[in-house]
This record gives structure tokens, C-alpha cells and sequence, in this order.
């Protein structure tokens, strides 16, 4: 095995050929595509389905007004977590961080490591050290301890992934909180686009949607479990398919309701109502960006490709999202009277009467208030039943050309299909940290 001398700094000792990084420019266009797709499959899940609901009272330009920023925050997230992967992946490189053993950063460089356990100066350090090949390609310092190869050695077999980032950056007495919060909310997103997509699958083929709940559980775990290694490909495929299917219903909404001149009203008074669905609808990047950065070199090049992928997709769904909300706008009224007028029943029931009362208590009178709305008549009357955006929408569609009945089928099946592709990038996400 050759061996080779010289001066050398701590970053080049352990060094990977370059090409076999950065790859083909064919390859790296693969790579940036499926980012693009598995990135819009994260967006493009349930809270776009819900976001039109708050736009009842404001309507669509404070909509457009509130929108705006939350992009540019999104994607200046996006920009500093690329960031913090980067740190993160050169830590585990530098660092010489094993799979078992691995420390959170404490600012010093492995010069100055190796110079406090070895008492000398870095030149000295420096000086006439000798580095052999290993098998995988990566250059080994001789002079290093032999813990310390091992460790250089095995370093590039650890992923950057959230479980990671929580070890190297946080305090040691809030790591042991991080790994539990992350559980929850993986948990709680999974159970969310189970519920959702179970639902989506039972009224495209007719079937309560209890029964559907373990198919669907089973059957897309099985799948992240079995075809993990080319999960991105295949959720690249769906996420298409389903944008497709997306986009044409958009246009349907958009061409009916040119039509059709639905108003729509405005009202500045209400423009911070759906603040909080327009962050759900552009959010859930960071927990899926640790596993598409693992396929993408460490140039320069391949990590900007990775982060204006990325990016693209954020403007892609921002744009989806305005179409939507027009489109619905569109077609389906606003506001709803019956809503806001309650009908009272008056009934009647017996009370048992104690000896402490007087006997002339008998009976009392309960008024019940019960909405007269239907919750698939206007946006606020689905807001008040807790009724998705396409139950009112496939409604309006079908009373305005009843020629259009094949609108609502589209609806369920790309419901079903992105809560089920939701469900397997976070499912992967959480497959790839728990590594």
C-alpha cells in the first residue's frame, strides 16, 4: 500500500474524489428533479386543501398581501438549513466522529485537538506525518492514534440526519427532549395523512374509511420499509401525477367560475385570518431535507443545485396555492346568512326534583342552537362543520355543468394520492433519522 508525505491541512485528510461526487450532469439533473418532486410532495399535501377556508371573510388579495412574506420566510429557511446541513456533514468529516461516538461541537478544529492530547505544537503535528489509501478511497493519517483512524475511516458512514443535528447541536440536557419531540411530530403528521387519506380511499371505492385505516397504514410502510433505497424516484412519479391532476381541476374551477361570475368580496378587516394555514401549506420542508441532501455531493455546484431545487418547488407550490384559492374563490360563494342565524328548538325535559327545591320546579326549558347552513353551500359554512375545501367545490362545479361530474372523482383520487404520497416521504424522513 503506497504511502505518501507531505504537509497537509486537517480538511484534506480525509478526501473523497471529487468526481465521484458531483457525477454527471445528467445525473445531477435526475437528482435535482426528484429533489423538486419529493420537495412539492411534502407542500403539496393537506393544507392546501384547508388554506381557501379562511379566506372567507378576507378574500383573495389580503390573501395574496399575507402570502407574500410567508414564501420569502419559507424560503429563507430553507436557505439557512441548507447551512446547518452543511456544517453538520463537514462536522462528521472533520470532526472524526464514529457511529457510536460523536460529540457536540465545541468550537475547537482538529489541530487543536490533536495538539491537546499530544502536548505539542501544530507545526509539530504537522511535520513528516505519513497517510496511507485506505479500501473505500479515503486518505488515513499514520500518525493519528488508531482510535482516531477508525474513526476517520467510519465517519463517512454516518448520515446527516435530524438525530444528528440534534447530538452536534444542542446542549447535552435538552438532546434527551429533542428525540421524543421529533417522534411526536412525525406521529402526529403520519396519523394526520392516514386519517385523510383513508377517508380520500374509502369514498373513491365505497368502503368506511375505518376498515381503510390499517390498509393504508400497512400497506405504505411496507413500501418505505421494502423500496427505501429508490423511495425518491417513486414519489417523484406520483408527486407528478398527482400535480397534474391538481393543476386540471384548478383550471376547471378558474374557467367555471369566469363563467359564472361568482363575487368575490374583500375584506382588509380580516387579512391575518389565514396566516396560520398559509405557514401549514408551506411548511414540513426541514423534516424531509436531511434525506434528499444525502444523495447530492458536497461542491459547490451540487449544493447549490440542491438548494434551487428546493426552491423552485417553494415558488411552484406558492404559485398552486394562489390558483387554488381563485379557482375556489371562484366557484364557491363566501359567506353564508343561515350560518349566522340560529334556529332555536324548544324542548322540554323533566328534572328530578330534590327535597331541598320548591315542589312548584318541576319542569325546565332547554334551547338548543343549530346552524341551518349546509356545509357544502359556502366556504364558511364548510369552515363551521370542519368540511374540506372540495366538498363545496365539487358541488358548485357540478351545479354549474352538471357535464363536469367527473370533477369530483379527480378530487378524491388526488386527495387519496397525496395524503398517500405525504405519507411516505415523512414516513421515509423518519425511517432515514432513526438510522
Amino acid at each position: 500500500m503506497p504511502i505518501k508525505s507531505g504537509n497537509q491541512e486537517p480538511s484534506a485528510i480525509l478526501h473523497i474524489d471529487e468526481s465521484t461526487q458531483q457525477g454527471s450532469g445528467h445525473s445531477l439533473l435526475i437528482r435535482c428533479s426528484q429533489c423538486f418532486f419529493v420537495s412539492v410532495a411534502v407542500l403539496l399535501s393537506s393544507g392546501i386543501l384547508g388554506l381557501p377556508l379562511k379566506l372567507h371573510r378576507s378574500g383573495f388579495f389580503p390573501f395574496l398581501l399575507t402570502f407574500s412574506p410567508n414564501v420569502l420566510l419559507q424560503i429563507l429557511v430553507v436557505y439557512f438549513f441548507v447551512i446547518v446541513l452543511q456544517v453538520c456533514d463537514s462536522a462528521l468529516e472533520e470532526s472524526l466522529h464514529d457511529d457510536n461516538t460523536y460529540n457536540s461541537l465545541n468550537g475547537l478544529s482538529l489541530v487543536e485537538t490533536d495538539t491537546a492530547s499530544n502536548g505539542g505544537s501544530p507545526s509539530t503535528d504537522h511535520a513528516n506525518h505519513e497517510e496511507t489509501t485506505s479500501n473505500d478511497g479515503a486518505k488515513v493519517d499514520l500518525n493519528l492514534p488508531k482510535r482516531k483512524r477508525f474513526n476517520m475511516q467510519t465517519s463517512s458512514k454516518i448520515t446527516t440526519n435530524l438525530h444528528v443535528l440534534a447530538k452536534l447541536f444542542f446542549p447535552r440536557w435538552l438532546r434527551f427532549l429533542v428525540g421524543p419531540l421529533f417522534l411526536i411530530e412525525f406521529t402526529l403528521i403520519l396519523t394526520c395523512y392516514a386519517l385523510a387519506g383513508s377517508e380520500a380511499a374509502g369514498q373513491l371505492f365505497g368502503i368506511n374509511y375505518v376498515y381503510m385505516i390499517p390498509v393504508f397504514v400497512i400497506s405504505l410502510s411496507i413500501i418505505i420499509l421494502v423500496t427505501y433505497a429508490i423511495i425518491q424516484p417513486i414519489v417523484s412519479v406520483l408527486t407528478l401525477i398527482k400535480g397534474l391532476v391538481f393543476m386540471f381541476v384548478c383550471v376547471i374551477g378558474v374557467s367555471l367560475g369566469s363563467e359564472s361570475h361568482n363575487p368575490i368580496t374583500t375584506n382588509w378587516k380580516y387579512a391575518a385570518d389565514p396566516i396560520l394555514f398559509e405557514t401549514i401549506a408551506l411548511g414540513g420542508l426541514p423534516l424531509c431535507m436531511p434525506m434528499i441532501y444525502e444523495k447530492f455531493g458536497k461542491t459547490k455546484k451540487e449544493i447549490r443545485a440542491f438548494r434551487n431545487s428546493i426552491f423552485s418547488a417553494i415558488i411552484f407550490c406558492a404559485l398552486l396555492n394562489v390558483l387554488w384559492a381563485w379557482s375556489v374563490l371562484s366557484v364557491v360563494p363566501q359567506l353564508d346568512s343561515s350560518c349566522r342565524t340560529p334556529t332555536t328548538n324548544i324542548t322540554t325535559r323533566l328534572v328530578e326534583v330534590k327535597s331541598q327545591l320548591p315542589p312548584d320546579v318541576a319542569t325546565t326549558t332547554v334551547a338548543s342552537r343549530e346552524m341551518a347552513c349546509d356545509p357544502s353551500s359556502s366556504l364558511e359554512a364548510a369552515l363551521l362543520s370542519g368540511t374540506i375545501t372540495t366538498i363545496p367545490f365539487t358541488k358548485m362545479v357540478i351545479e354549474k355543468n352538471p357535464n363536469m361530474a367527473f370533477c369530483a372523482v379527480l378530487i378524491r383520487i388526488f386527495v387519496s394520492l397525496s395524503t398517500a404520497v405525504s405519507f411516505l416521504v415523512i414516513g421515509a424522513s423518519l425511517h432515514h433519522t432513526s438510522e
